[in-house]
C-alpha cells in the first residue's frame, strides 16, 4: 500500500490499496484527522466544507466530477458527530476480524 499526500492541493490523499483497508475521517467543522486501518496518518484544519446542498457526493470535493473515487467501497457509515478514537480503533477491528 501507498499513501502521500497529492501535489496537486492541500488536505487531499491518495491511497495506492491492494487488499481490504480501512479509512476514517473524523471533521468537527475546522479540524480533520484521517485514520487508515485504525491509526492517525494525517490531521489539519479545513473549513472549505460550510454547507451541503440537497445531496452529498462520497468521494470527491462535491464540486466537480473530475475528482472522483475510482475504486469500490465495500461498507460506508456516516455520523452526525465525530467518533473518539478508540471509537475509531474498535471499527478498524471489527473489520480486521470479520
Amino acid at each position: 500500500m501507498v499513501v502521500g499526500s497529492n501535489p496537486t492541493g492541500p488536505n487531499r490523499f491518495f491511497f495506492v490499496v491492494r487488499g481490504q483497508t480501512n479509512i476514517a475521517l473524523t471533521w468537527n467543522g475546522g479540524n480533520y484527522v484521517v485514520y487508515l486501518n485504525g491509526s492517525e496518518i494525517a490531521s489539519g484544519t479545513y473549513g472549505g466544507l460550510t454547507t451541503l446542498p440537497s445531496t452529498a457526493d462520497i468521494g470527491n470535493n462535491g464540486g466537480s466530477s473530475k475528482q472522483s473515487f475510482h475504486g469500490l467501497m465495500g461498507d460506508v457509515q456516516v455520523y452526525d458527530r465525530n467518533l473518539s478514537v478508540t471509537e475509531i480503533e474498535q471499527l478498524y477491528q471489527d473489520v480486521a476480524n470479520f
